[in-house]
């Protein structure tokens, strides 16, 4: 009997942790939020439990908690380009890449990923996200020029 209950009330503290809600999901959402909206102009809207981040100029991307830091994804549909084309160019864009990395998903898009360790930093992030845009700037351009030759 005692062996159930302990059972039980275990199970519930695994419901209440996995039903937390988004704001303490991603803790720092507000100032990764300002950050993005006041010193580079994206247009950030909260979701349920990522920040989505749009902009004119650099791929349009999600920031999202992630292992005690913070996932930065952006993807390009490139479906319709050959898979063996994608694959050479995935690994020649990931071997100049200093912070973000790529590959293709199951629907062959290009995904780039970032992950920013530890909690927001004004100072640390912006040094992450500044390699992250000469990581990903022109990569449309650059991806259509390569596969369309």
């Amino acid at each position: 009997m005692h062996r159930r209950l302990v059972m039980m009330v275990f199970g519930l503290v695994l419901l209440a942790l996995a039903v937390q809600p988004a704001s303490a999901q991603f803790d720092k959402a507000k100032d990764v939020k300002k950050h993005l909206e006041k010193k580079h102009d994206y247009r950030v809207s909260k979701e349920d439990n990522y920040l989505s981040a749009k902009h004119d100029k650099w791929l349009n991307m999600t920031l999202r908690e992630y292992k005690g830091g913070i996932l930065m994804r952006a993807y390009l549909e490139t479906s319709q380009y050959d898979r063996d084309d994608l694959e050479a160019l995935c690994n020649k864009l990931n071997y100049s890449a200093t912070a973000a990395r790529m590959y293709i998903d199951n629907e062959d898009d290009l995904i780039f990923e970032c992950w920013f360790p530890g909690k927001y930093d004004k100072d640390r992030f912006e040094a992450l996200l500044e390699a992250w845009h000469n990581d990903t700037i022109g990569q449309a351009a650059t991806i259509q020029a390569e596969l369309d030759m």
